[in-house]
This record gives C-alpha cells, structure tokens and sequence, in this order.
C-alpha cells in the first residue's frame, strides 16, 4: 500500500460534523477558562490540517475546532505537506522532524500525539536487530528528510551499533510490504495501517520481532508528533494554541472510545464501511497519551541516534530547540490534568 493512500480524501470541516459522532468534551476546563483564558481570538478561522491513519484526533476533533473558531480542512495524507507549506498542522514521525529542520524545513514539534505505531518484521531465522547487519531492506528512499521509514530504520540501528549507511543493504522500492511478502526483503518496519494489514495477511512469511507499543526501549518515546508549518505558527500564534487544545482534548476523547472514534471518520467519508477493523486495529495499537511521557526526550532520543549516523549535521541539543515549542503543552497538562 502507498503512504499516500493511507488516507484517500479530503473533508472540509464546519462546526462539528466529524466530533458529533463522538462523546462529550473531555477534561474539566472550557476553552475559555485556564490556560487559555487568557488568548485573544485566532487570527485566522483556516486551518488545514494533514491527517493520517493512526492519528484520529486529527480527523475527530470538529466539534473542538469549532469551539475554537475555526472552520477546518482536513487532507489526506501527503508526506512533508506541513513542512512545503500545502498543510498547516499534521503529525510528523520524531526522526523525520529532526531531519527535515536539519534540513532547514519551517516545521515545529508541539507535542507527542501517541506511542506505539510500528512493528519491525522479520524472516524467521532473525532473533535481533543486530541480526539484520548485512541483510537486505527495502525502503523509499536512503534520505530520512524524504523517507520516515528509513528514519526510523536508522535510529533502531544505530541504537544497537549497526551503522544504517555502511551495514544494512538498503534497496529502494516503493512497496515495502510486497517485497517483503516475496521474500526479497529480510525485514519490514510497518507503519501506522500497514500493521494491521500486515498481520492480517496470509502471505506474511515472517514473524513479530520488534512492537513499538510494547518494546522496553521505543514504548518510553514518541513516534508521532503534533507538528505546525513554522511560518504559520509565528503568523497565527493564537490559532497555533487553539488548534492544539482542540487536537489534544480531541485525542483524550479517542483514548477513551476508539470504535466511535473510526465511527466519526466513516460518517464524515474520510474512508470507507469496509476498512472499519483495519482502522479500529490501527488505533488499538497506540496509546493516546500526550501528558504521561516527555516530548522534547522523545526528539532528543531520535536526534541523537540520527546525529551518531552522521545524518544531520547539527548538534541534537541544536536540534531540538529548533525543532519544538512545547511552551504551550505544559501550560495545556495543568489544565487538563489526566483523567481518573
């Protein structure tokens, strides 16, 4: 399956057509009480936002946008649209966030969205990620500013040792599942619906090696990050923190029940009747918690694995400050504090 298929349509979103499927608001404040009582109104009622098939606040959170005065549009996944400017708010895998700004792309991290998204596939005869020194992978592309794959692929190795560049033969393809599937590929790092796809498939020749959900080093950070095109947020300072309140509470509310969450997404038409268990099982395999772990960590972690690669040339410390503004996130965690 291509990335870009992940989600195939786009919504427009006024008042609260997606959030009226689901339950009521979350946590004890108002948006006009607590940390945000004090912000003026956005400067801007158009967002758009860059959805994807693990990040169900993205396309659930309409009643909460409305709250904040937006009328929304919600994209289909496109990979690097918020750093290009086509989108305003997306999410962004930690590796590829450290990379793109390396790169000098106008993106910011503003909070973990969720853990657990992956899982590393492999043939039989692999007992550890130190077993694929020297084994073929297929990937997009060899440059972790275009391929969150390879990012990712290039943290876990370097974690353990293996020099991503120079002990891996990367081969590029642009259907990592069926070469994986053909036995032309050693290993698989599945992704958000590829994972449900991939256990569901009679033809999976491997077996689970690594579960990002589960995993005692990769469950302690998170994968996917809540990220704004950074000429965006410094034009709509006031609308950057009213649309992550919504995106946050909105992914409360997902924890909370994630059938009416896929539910929300069927009525609005961003996918179909048919893929409702792929998307329910996507979902189940993520944690939804954006207060319990430590996001600048979770950059720093990645930036550093990326730094030792020689994959970016600025300092992680570097790269974390450009990379986020969590201000915004901590003031958010005091007024909604976890629920009982």
């Amino acid at each position: 399956m291509r990335r870009r298929q992940l989600l195939g349509s786009s919504l427009a979103l006024g008042g609260s057509v997606i959030g009226a499927g689901l339950a009521a608001a979350c946590g004890p404040a108002s948006p006009s009480s607590g940390a945000g009582g004090t912000l003026g109104p956005p400067e801007t009622t158009a967002v758009r936002i860059v959805s994807v098939a693990c990040d169900a606040a993205l396309w659930s959170a309409g009643d909460y946008l409305a709250e904040e005065g937006f009328d929304a549009k919600i994209l289909p996944l496109s990979v690097g649209a918020v750093a290009r400017g086509e989108g305003d708010i997306g999410i962004g895998y930690a590796q590829w966030v450290v990379a793109n700004v390396d790169a000098g792309k106008p993106i910011q991290a503003l909070g973990g969205l969720h853990t657990g998204c992956g899982e590393v596939w492999t043939k039989p005869e692999i007992a550890s990620i130190r077993d694929l020194k020297g084994k073929t992978i297929t990937v997009n592309s060899t440059d972790p500013v275009v391929d969150a794959w390879y990012g990712v692929w290039a943290a876990m190795f370097v974690y353990v040792g293996i020099d991503p560049r120079k002990d891996v033969n990367f081969v590029l393809d642009t259907n990592t599942v069926d070469t994986f599937v053909q036995g032309r590929s050693d290993a698989i790092l599945a992704l958000s619906n590829q994972v449900p796809i991939l256990r569901a498939s009679a033809k999976n020749p491997g077996k689970l090696l690594i579960d990002m959900h589960t995993d005692g080093t990769w469950s302690r950070y998170y994968c996917c990050q809540l990220i704004v095109n950074r000429d965006w947020a410094q034009q709509n300072p006031n609308a950057t923190k009213r649309v992550t309140r919504a995106l946050l509470r909105a992914n409360d509310r997902v924890a909370k029940d994630l059938p009416a969450a896929v539910m929300a997404g069927v009525k609005a038409g961003m996918f179909s009747p048919e893929t409702y268990d792929t998307y329910l099982a996507t979902l189940k395999n993520c944690t939804f918690e954006w207060r319990e772990l430590d996001a600048e960590a979770s950059l720093l972690f990645n930036a550093v694995q990326l730094s030792q690669a020689k994959l970016v040339k600025n300092t992680p410390q570097q790269l974390v400050k450009l990379a986020s503004n969590f201000a915004f996130l901590q003031e958010l965690k005091r007024q909604y504090p976890r629920a009982n």
